[in-house]
């Protein structure tokens, strides 16, 4: 492969991003150039240094100069495996490092990262440690953290539970090391979205109070793209009242359209809106557009909802002429917000939208 092509805003009249590979004498991939095609030259630059083996060695991540951004190296052990990563500055220096231990099965079983000065056990350095079934599976049944800060050290132990399908469905910080859910304990509950799949679906957070009483700290529900791909989560309070939603996947930020206009978002409010507060959109990273309009509003929130975003994100309102454009930003805490009213069956609505977000009245 030399090239590929990427259309990220699915609008199809053109490519926004083209990936060119190079490679070497034995067909191993040694760099990418990334160019975004309405911009004159390369943007972004990728090289690679592999051993004898092929295996990756050095990463470095360039400007549209050349002028390095950043840089990664990894070390392996005798018996091949990943053994350490050492994060570089753009000058070369040691920034921090992360070492791996492996079982006899070739599992990893240790992480330490060393984050300040390199060789010394301080504040920031922490170590995690695996404990696994015993079978060839491998499963991590307790982790054990220490984590270094100016006070000494804070150890925290973790064990997990499975079900037939080798799904974490439990995970519980075990303070008193008895292995068991004890008073005052926080644990959390997986449940999958099909008995037989492995996409994750909804977690909820309890603590354990007097009398083994679960108390409920707060729930999160995954959304997902068409494609299965985790795009946002819903969060609860600690009623199980869905208050938040916000575009970071499950820990991973990506581009995403969405018209929640759509059958399966009007379902999807149906469930899990009504009561929602906030709406949080990607980082600058990624962009997010959203089409809405007052009906759907309705099923959201039950009267004021806030979205924070930047200029990478759009908000699309359909029937625009339905929503009241207010003269005045508010301001709330360091953000400035556009505020639009509309109403539902008699109901007043509130809609205020970070000043940075792209707002389209359709």
């Amino acid at each position: 492969m030399a090239t590929r092509s990427f259309d990220t805003n699915t609008e199809k009249e053109g490519f926004e991003k083209v990936e060119t590979y190079s490679y070497d004498s034995y067909g191993r991939q040694t760099g990418i150039a990334m160019d975004d095609p309405s911009t004159a030259g390369i943007d972004n630059y990728i090289s690679y240094e592999r051993d004898l083996f092929g295996n990756i060695t050095k990463k470095v991540n360039m400007d549209s100069s050349k002028a390095v951004i950043n840089q990664v190296e990894y070390e392996r052990n005798l018996y091949g495996q990943h053994s350490k990563t050492v994060y570089l500055t753009k000058t070369g220096e040691v920034d921090w490092t992360r070492s791996l231990t492996y079982n006899a099965h070739g599992r990893a079983i240790r992480e330490q990262d060393d984050r300040s000065k390199i060789g010394v056990w301080d504040n920031g350095d922490n170590i995690k440690e695996f404990t696994r079934s015993d079978d060839a599976v491998g499963l991590i049944v307790a982790r054990k953290s220490t984590y270094h800060n100016v006070k000494g050290d804070v150890t925290t132990n973790v064990i997990f539970t499975y079900d037939d399908y080798n799904r974490q469905v439990l995970e519980l910080e075990d303070k008193d090391g008895n292995g068991e859910i004890s008073v005052g304990e926080n644990y959390l509950k997986r449940i999958y979205e099909e008995s037989s799949t492995l996409n994750l679906a909804t977690t909820y957070h309890y603590m354990t109070g007097a009398e083994d009483e679960d108390i409920l700290r707060y729930t999160v529900r995954v959304n997902r793209e068409v494609e299965g791909d985790a795009i946002s989560r819903f969060i609860s309070n600690n009623k199980g009242e869905f208050e938040t939603l916000v575009y970071d996947g499950w820990g991973v930020q990506k581009s995403s359209t969405e018209d929640y206009t759509e059958e399966r978002f009007q379902a999807l409010f149906d469930k899990f809106g009504g009561k929602l507060k906030t709406l949080n959109l990607s980082n600058e990273t990624q962009s997010t557009e959203i089409t809405f309009d007052n009906d759907t509003l309705a099923k959201m929130t039950a009267g004021r909802l806030v979205i924070n975003g930047d200029k990478t994100d759009t908000i699309n309102l359909k029937d625009g002429s339905e929503f009241s454009k207010q003269e005045a930003t508010v301001k709330e805490g360091a953000n400035d917000y556009v505020q639009y009213t509309t109403e539902v069956g008699g109901d007043t609505y509130t809609l205020l939208i970070d000043t940075d977000v792209n707002v389209n009245l359709l």
